[in-house]
């Protein structure tokens, strides 16, 4: 837990510098959703996440229930 909050200790680890908590980073990729996540299906961390780092994250729509066709049009039509 000190590499996440000790500058001094992260300092002398390999990363050399803090890490963001990977909860953390799963929650702020949660909120870039447009669609609630009900399924973390192959969700991956690829690398170490420190202060500053810009977050991307993607979502894909498998299913949405009682929609079916194309997306509806006009006012509150659509996601």
């Amino acid at each position: 837990m000190l590499i996440r909050f000790d500058r001094h200790y992260a300092s002398r680890t390999g990363f050399g510098r803090p890490l963001v908590g990977s909860t953390f980073t799963v929650a702020l990729a949660a909120a870039q959703s447009v669609i609630p996540n009900r399924g973390w299906n192959g969700v991956r961390l690829p690398a170490p996440v420190f202060e500053g780092d810009a977050i991307y994250s993607q979502s894909e729509v498998l299913h949405f229930p009682g929609v079916s066709g194309p997306e509806p049009e006009g006012p509150g039509g659509g996601v």
